[in-house]
């Protein structure tokens, strides 16, 4: 089969008959299949990207396109609470671009900043992003220090590349990296101050918190941030001084004050 009808089967049998089991069949077949390690793809907008399904990414893209429901829903619409058209935006951890392309398409902005280190990924999220002039992607991440970082890819999952492979017991390809604080990027490299920020860096959050330690106390952004990689302490550490910690529902996006595991993977800190 080609790569077209074994797209074409993956359409019918998941986006039109809403039945399971047509993602092996594309996870099998990528490996082997050429044309499923980039394969071009159309958005709405008319501009493509291009996916490569030996990674769960192109599945997030694919499958967003068959108008299934995004895992970070609930994280969208609680962000689109506090989205102004002024807003300055810092999605750090962007991944394949995803969150950051519903939120340009969904909600009036200043300007969008992406940051994401791994190179396969920042590719991706900047043909995604293309059609949002205001949206920029940054290939380096975020830490409480300048330098480079080792960052640790599992093969086929991007999604949980991590620079804290032992706390998070992940194993995978290393790729160098640099890294930046945020404060630098505000207070020396004229980035305007975030208003709005959400972290999603799979167990390194406190870190990218600390390298903001200045901003944050000067403009007080809403801090969105994936809590998963972290243990409750962790998450109440994080928390900077004048800020309410809140549970993002998965469901809904409500906010719940304090930790709650059960309702959501994701934290507000709101001033």
């Amino acid at each position: 089969m080609t790569d077209h009808l074994i797209i074409s089967f993956y359409r019918l049998w998941h986006g039109i008959l809403k039945r399971r089991g047509a993602g092996r069949l594309l996870s099998k077949a990528a490996p082997t299949t050429k044309g499923l390690q980039s394969y071009r793809m159309r958005l709405p907008e008319g501009h493509f990207i291009n996916l490569d399904f030996r990674d769960v990414s192109a599945m997030y893209w694919l499958n967003h396109t068959l108008g299934d429901r995004f895992e970070e829903r609930g994280l969208i619409t609680a962000m689109q609470r506090f989205l102004k058209p002024e807003s300055v935006i810092w999605d750090i951890g962007a991944n394949s671009g995803l969150l950051s392309y519903l939120l340009a398409k969904e909600q009036p902005f200043s300007e969008l900043h992406l940051f994401e280190p791994n190179p396969r990924m920042t590719k991706l999220a900047s043909q995604a992003l293309s059609a949002y002039p205001k949206a920029s992607v940054h290939p380096f991440g975020l830490s409480n220090r300048d330098g480079e970082f080792t960052l640790t890819i599992p093969d086929g999952h991007t999604t949980m590349a991590t620079l804290e492979p032992d706390a998070t017991q992940r194993s995978g390809s290393p790729c160098k990296i640099t890294c930046h604080t945020g404060d630098d990027l505000v207070w020396q490299s004229g980035f305007k101050p975030p208003t709005v920020i959400k972290i999603d860096t799979e167990g390194h959050e406190p870190a990218v918190i600390a390298g903001l330690e200045k901003t944050i106390a000067t403009h007080r952004p809403v801090i969105f941030c994936e809590h998963i990689s972290l243990d409750v302490n962790e998450v109440l550490s994080m928390l900077p001084s004048g800020y309410r910690l809140y549970t993002v529902s998965d469901a809904t996006g409500e906010l719940s004050e304090g930790t709650s595991e059960g309702l959501g993977h994701n934290s507000a800190m709101i001033p």
